[in-house]
C-alpha cells in the first residue's frame, strides 16, 4: 500500500455509515427481478408447474445463489483488471469482496465496475429461467437469480451515492479502510 493518495479528501464512506440505507435499493431491485424472471412465464397459455420446493429444489437455489455470487465478484474483478487495478479477490461462506488496492479510480469508472454484475447476470438468469421453464426446474433458477439482483442492493446503494459527487472526484478504496474520495490536485 502506499501512501501516495491522489489530492484533497472530499469525502468518507463506511459500511456503518451507510446504515439500513444501503438495503434499500434492494426492494425495487427484487420486484424488479421477479417480475423480469417470472412476468414472461405468465404471458404463456403454460401452466406454472414446478413451485414445489422440496429438499433438492432448495439445495439447487442456494448452490445456483452462491455460484452467482461467485460470478459476480468475478465480474467486478475483471473490470477492474481491464482498467490496470491490481484487484484481489476474497471469497467466504457470507460472500465475496474484490479488494481494488491503491488503483484510483473516477465515480464512472468505478460505478461501472459496481452495476456490471447486476447489469450482466440479471439477463442471462432471466434467459436461463426461461429456457428451463419446460423442463420444470425454472422456479430455483428464477429464485436465485432474483436474490442475486436484490442482493446487488450495496452495489446500487454507492453507485446512486456517487451520482452526488463532484465531476472529477476520484474514489480510492481501500479495505479496511472506509471508501476514500478525492478531489484531484490539479482541480480546484
Amino acid at each position: 500500500m502506499t501512501d501516495r493518495l491522489p489530492g484533497e479528501e472530499i469525502a468518507r464512506l463506511s459500511g456503518r455509515d451507510m446504515g439500513f440505507g444501503k438495503y434499500l435499493p434492494g426492494v425495487p431491485l427484487l420486484l424488479f427481478a421477479l417480475a423480469a424472471h417470472v412476468g414472461p412465464l405468465t404471458a404463456t397459455d403454460w401452466p406454472l408447474t414446478g413451485l414445489n420446493l422440496d429438499l433438492t429444489r432448495i439445495a439447487i437455489i442456494a448452490l445456483v445463489t452462491y455460484g452467482l455470487m461467485i460470478v459476480h465478484e468475478l465480474i467486478h474483478w475483471v473490470v477492474l483488471q481491464g482498467w490496470g487495478a491490481r484487484a484481489r479477490i476474497r471469497f467466504g461462506f457470507w460472500g465475496g469482496q474484490v479488494l481494488t488496492g491503491d488503483q484510483p479510480m473516477t465515480r464512472t469508472q468505478f460505478a461501472m465496475m459496481l452495476l456490471a454484475p447486476l447489469v450482466l447476470l440479471t439477463p442471462l438468469t432471466c434467459a436461463l429461467t426461461w429456457w428451463l421453464y419446460p423442463s420444470g426446474i425454472w422456479w430455483p433458477v428464477a429464485l436465485a437469480g432474483t436474490a442475486h439482483a436484490a442482493g446487488c442492493c450495496v452495489d446500487a446503494y454507492l453507485a446512486a451515492w456517487m451520482t452526488r459527487l463532484p465531476a472529477g472526484s476520484l474514489i480510492v478504496n481501500r479495505y479496511p479502510e472506509p471508501l476514500r474520495v478525492f478531489r484531484p490536485a490539479n482541480v480546484s
